[in-house]
């Protein structure tokens, strides 16, 4: 909810009242100012004489200073009531997260070459969460599934609107935890494919990243685009890794802890470019954690929902106390002007 705002629902009816205000106090005290100059021109001797007995008798006679007080509190008891015209209002906004947008499936790699440390101060998988967690949090009204795989896939975390949850799902995702070695690229598609199936979505699209090639599984990566393609989910694959091999930290009973490149199997850019092709999605390569980055800012760009979600107004009416001060001052205004405050002549 946002914080609560001042807004008059009548403006123009609040300024009209207030250039009634001015004029009607410009003609009361010019009609104050006349009756003073007939007073001193026609004076009545026996009006003049009560007048006089009645000051001498109270010892008080209101003077100029009592009627700029009078002129005052009326100013602003019809201020208070062109105020009160105006319908001043309290509004706070609710957002209402809408019950549908784009369906998100993100299928990443966990196998143990996710170890490698490209993505300085991170490993490739510890930079994949991190991005991917501030890549949840943007995505409002969308529903996110995790699918993590290695030698095979499984569903991490089911579709969900609620971002934390998926959020914490994430972050418990740990190299080997499918528990089984190589990288299954078409199992991990199949499987996302196969829990977005299940769900009727105007939108839905996987996001893959891996590090390496096929090398296990029984599904074709090729078979599962098209599987895909067919189903109306877009696929957009990323390639995590610097070329030429990976940075790893090893532990030696000699030489201690210490870091090591070790020449491994190239990202299979071609595989992973033909499945982004035939589902119309993109395939980026991202060699650092800024490249990573960019690329799911990209996407999330690409992939922004087409509609608002609804807001509700809540109006709390602010002109009942200004219309019982505008009340009580021109009472109280009133009964000095007729009474302690009478002017005689």
């Amino acid at each position: 909810m946002t914080s609560p705002a001042v807004s008059f629902a009548h403006p123009w009816l609040g300024l009209a009242a207030a250039l009634i205000a001015v004029l009607l106090t410009l003609l009361s005290s010019w009609l104050h100012r006349r009756g003073r100059f007939l007073e001193r021109s026609l004076s009545h001797p026996k009006t003049l004489g009560f007048a006089s007995a009645l000051t001498h008798h109270f010892h008080w006679r209101p003077g100029a200073r009592a009627q700029t007080s009078l002129t005052i509190l009326r100013l602003v008891s019809l201020t208070c009531l062109a105020l009160a015209a105006a319908r001043p209002q309290r509004v706070s906004i609710s957002q209402i997260e809408p019950l549908a947008g784009v369906d998100i499936i993100l299928s990443i790699d966990t196998s143990s070459s996710m170890q490698a440390l490209d993505f300085q101060p991170f490993n490739r998988l510890q930079a994949a969460k991190k991005i991917a967690v501030d890549f949840v949090e943007k995505r409002k009204g969308d529903r996110i599934g995790l699918v993590t795989f290695g030698g095979s896939a499984i569903i991490s975390c089911p579709l969900t609107l609620d971002r934390q949850a998926a959020i914490s799902f994430i972050e418990q995702i740990e190299i080997g935890m499918t528990q089984t070695e190589g990288t299954a690229i078409g199992s991990g598609l199949m499987t996302s494919i196969l829990h977005l199936r299940k769900v009727p979505s105007a939108s839905k699209i996987v996001i893959l990243l891996t590090d390496g090639r096929n090398n296990a599984g029984s599904v074709d990566p090729i078979t599962a685009a098209k599987t895909a393609e067919s189903l109306g989910i877009k696929v957009y694959t990323i390639g995590a890794g610097k070329r030429g091999g990976g940075i790893y930290q090893v532990t030696d009973p000699i030489f201690g802890t210490r870091l090591i490149r070790r020449p491994e199997e190239e990202i299979d850019e071609a595989t992973l470019t033909k499945i982004a092709d035939i589902t119309s999605g993109r395939y980026y390569r991202a060699a650092e954690l800024a490249e990573l980055k960019s690329v799911f800012s990209e996407i999330d760009r690409l992939e922004k929902n087409e509609f608002e979600p609804p807001k509700t107004y809540h109006y709390e009416e602010l002109y009942p106390p200004l219309l019982l001060a505008a009340l009580f001052l021109l009472g109280t205004e009133t009964f000095l002007r007729a009474t302690i405050l009478l002017t005689l002549p």
